[in-house]
């Protein structure tokens, strides 16, 4: 295992840990949770296809929790899509008496066999599925992903109910939801950075709104190094450049929350999280970094 190193600036910790001679081995098993972060759209959400007939809470939550697999083409072993309304009302193969969709979220409630396997599907997005079968599944508008961004149509939400009205003065805890790198860059007296972004509760959250405290998002970068950030006040974390020695893209990550997690689905090239993951989305992005 390499050297820790305990490292505390801007309000946030930052975590450094060198793995030499083989993967670290964390105390959660990896979980099959994505949220993209860069790519096209068929990247993001594992080949998805979706034809507009699924509300969008509702497909946002396949995307999130099942489609990795249960894309338009399976992968990893699964059985069928979980894409189209039709794929979600045929009956399972292993219960006919059951729809597909019925199936899948006894699995996600299923502590002993969960779905996905090693994660963990939060109540929410399970209580947004069942509610929309006990209503009939009637068939929803949602706008399928377009290539630029999560797409469709939303009704954004500041969860918090705060918003950044401080200005630039400085703070970590500034403009939560901005493109971090981006806005640094732009200032000579701002310090720059490898890496930086926000965490939310939900996909669609504009700009200032404050997002959630206490997440561990984990960045691992192209040599091994795990930096261990947590969010502030405001959900944001960063990475300054003359915090460590090295940073070394593309990289990868993962946020920590409760004992969830969701894992990023594929390595990307920068750092600046908040320029894909917008309110809308952008650059295959569903919208914001989400909790688990």
């Amino acid at each position: 295992m390499g050297n820790t190193v305990d490292r505390s600036r801007t309000g946030l910790h930052l975590v450094t840990m060198l793995v030499l001679g083989g993967a670290c081995v964390t105390e959660l098993e990896p979980a099959v949770l994505p949220w993209a972060a860069g790519g096209d759209a068929d990247a993001a959400s594992g080949g998805l296809q979706a034809d507009g007939e699924l509300p969008c809470d509702v497909q946002d939550v396949l995307v999130a929790a099942c489609h990795q697999c249960h894309g338009s083409t399976p992968a990893a072993g699964a059985p069928m899509s979980l894409v189209s309304y039709e794929d979600l009302m045929a009956p399972s193969q292993h219960d006919p008496s059951l729809s597909n969709l019925q199936r899948a979220v006894l699995r996600m409630k299923d502590a002993a066999s969960p779905m996905p396997p090693g994660g963990v599907v939060g109540s929410g997005q399970v209580a947004v599925l069942e509610a929309w079968l006990s209503d009939g599944a009637p068939h929803g508008g949602c706008v399928p992903p377009d290539g630029t961004g999560g797409g469709g149509s939303y009704d954004p939400v500041c969860s918090s109910d705060q918003y950044w009205t401080g200005g630039d003065d400085g703070s970590p805890k500034m403009h939560p939801g901005g493109a971090c790198i981006s806005c640094h860059e732009q200032d000579d007296d701002a310090p720059l950075l490898h890496a930086g972004g926000t965490v939310y509760p939900t996909a669609h959250e504009p700009d200032d709104c404050h997002g959630s405290a206490g997440a561990i998002v984990e960045i691992t970068d192209a040599t091994g190094q795990i930096f261990s950030l947590t969010t502030n006040a405001n959900g944001n974390f960063l990475i300054e450049q003359d915090e460590v020695d090295s940073f070394v893209t593309p990289i990868s990550a993962r946020v920590l929350y409760q004992g969830r997690q969701r894992q990023m689905e594929q390595q990307v090239e920068t750092g600046n999280c908040n320029s894909c993951h917008t309110e809308a989305g952008s650059n295959g992005a569903p919208g914001r970094i989400m909790l688990p």
